[in-house]
């Protein structure tokens, strides 16, 4: 980042952030705290070190610079524009309609040890999973920061559609994405199994037409060939009726409900004993043994969903909840991918109705987005959180009557001590205690009095303020001013509805 483009950052988060400088940082020194941890990745005792200030003050003023960050939203995200008839521009101008691209993107971050499973990408790293909307000009629309790492681009994007703050596509517009998303209403992704540049030789191409549909038949015996191999391998296990494999399922749901599985997905030890216990009782007669029934069938399962859990995970394949396969939008995809995991050859379009249960079995360490947030969100939690400030502000100004409740007990068991070392100071001291008492119980009475006022429902302003136009923030600012002093609520329930607007006006630049 350049001089000129911090300058402008720091003048955005004066005016539109509320960033305030108290005399003892700048504003410039807090933003430059701020990115340094964010750029470098560092941690707060690195910052200390630097700028020679204590932890305390760090962590609060990067809390501040990012309250103002999220301020800024509307100055920062843009609004769509769509691609009209009349573009020019030769990359843009062949997808009418369409609002800009998004993507996932994989920022490193620092968890906990017993969440880093959840948060490990498919290519090793520990990062959280940020889709990005951005514009034509590379301008962002939209960013959903907060999933982990281990969440694929499409359940994130699934996510973000469905938000009550979440992204919005309009009807006939769309964006575009990569094949790591399926084709949908309002998403276009590239279609992989289309040529996109035929052989100028017509005999060339035939060769070639000829030539893939002899790999297809050579593949589809081959794999006739390996399916019939597996059946006369398994001929002679034990096979395992529905009516067993629905009472093993339920079993297994009970031991992990009951914490009886380990973070690794495997159980703990003398479990598969426990488990073939209550698995006769609930199939007599079954001759079920945790050894080798319990186990290879714990193997079997755990090995078919960790192949298709992969599968999921990998650019160009979703999940189909309805069919229950899973799906590839092209067969260069497919083919790509079977050249590196030849044991996934048999599970295109291939059902698979037991993934759901085993997630539950053997995906405890899926990712679940739970402090996955919008912007919006980000405000509308901060501008509660101010709320419930305000709310508490009674309760801290009634505390000095504790502090004089607590002093007027010190001095009176002082003041008994001294009562008994002399008897002619005690109706002095009986003097003193009596006026303490009552000018403690006018306090009290005057405290009550202010608590009790402040808890009044001063819901007409609240709604005065909305209907001059405000912003919510700026209605919450400003409804906390009112409040503070009494003679605010005079004079601006006595002024004129113009003469109001410019009253509270005058009380928010005030504030600044």
């Amino acid at each position: 980042m350049d001089l000129k483009t911090f300058g402008l950052l720091c003048d955005l988060l004066r005016t539109d952030g509320r960033l305030k400088n108290d005399g003892l940082v700048t504003v410039e020194e807090q933003v430059c705290m701020f990115l340094h941890m964010l750029a470098h990745h560092v941690k707060n005792r690195t910052i200390r070190n630097r700028f020679v200030r204590s932890g305390e003050t760090i962590s609060r003023y990067f809390n501040s610079v990012l309250q103002g960050i999220l301020r800024l939203q509307g100055s920062l995200l843009r609004v769509p524009e769509p691609v009209g008839d009349n573009c020019t521009d030769h990359r843009w101008k062949w997808f009418k309609n369409c609002l800009g691209a998004l993507d996932g993107t994989y920022i490193k971050v620092r968890v906990a040890e017993t969440e880093k499973p959840r948060y490990r990408t498919r290519k090793g790293e520990i990062a959280t999973n940020v889709l990005a909307v951005c514009s034509r000009d590379m301008q962002f629309i939209f960013v959903l920061p907060g999933w982990e790492g281990s969440a694929s681009d499409s359940r994130v994007l699934r996510d973000a559609i469905t938000r009550p703050n979440g992204l919005r596509v309009p009807t006939g517009y769309y964006y575009l994405v990569d094949g790591g998303y399926t084709n949908g209403e309002g998403f276009l992704a590239p279609y992989r199994g289309t040529r996109r540049e035929m052989s100028r030789d017509p005999l060339e191409h035939e060769i070639n037409e000829i030539e893939e549909t002899e790999n297809v038949i050579e593949g589809m015996e081959s794999e006739g060939n390996s399916q019939n191999f597996e059946q006369g391998k398994k001929g002679t296990r034990r096979s395992w009726s529905k009516f067993e494999e629905d009472a093993f399922l339920t079993v297994l749901d009970d031991f992990v409900a009951a914490g009886l599985r380990c973070e690794t997905g495997s159980f703990k030890s003398g479990t598969i004993v426990q488990m073939e216990k209550v698995l006769n009782i609930k199939c007599p007669d079954s001759g079920l043994k945790a050894c080798p029934h319990i186990e290879s069938k714990l193997k079997k399962w755990k090995k078919q969903y960790s192949l298709l859990y992969d599968m999921i995970n990998t650019s160009g394949f979703a999940w189909n909840d309805i069919k229950k396969c899973v799906e590839v939008d092209s067969n260069d995809a497919w083919e790509t991918y079977v050249q590196h995991h030849k044991e996934a050859a048999e599970w295109r379009s291939k059902p698979f109705p037991l993934f759901d249960r085993l997630s539950n079995i053997f995906g405890k360490d899926r990712a679940n987005g739970q402090r996955a947030e919008a912007p919006a969100d980000m405000m509308e939690e901060q501008s509660n959180n101010d709320v419930n400030a305000s709310d508490n502000c009674v309760q801290e100004d009634a505390s000095p009557m504790s502090l004089n409740i607590e002093g007027s007990q010190s001095m009176n068991s002082q003041n008994k001590r001294k009562r008994a070392t002399s008897s002619s100071d005690e109706e002095k001291i009986v003097t003193v205690l009596e006026k303490l008492f009552e000018a403690s119980g006018k306090r009290m009475q005057m405290v009550t009095e202010a608590i009790i006022k402040g808890n009044e429902d001063r819901s007409d302003i609240a709604k005065e303020l909305k209907r001059m136009g405000f912003s919510p923030l700026d209605q919450i600012a400003a409804l906390k001013l009112i409040l503070e002093k009494p003679q605010n609520i005079s004079i601006f329930m006595s002024l004129d509805d113009d003469i109001k607007k410019v009253f509270v006006e005058q009380l928010l630049s005030d504030n600044a």
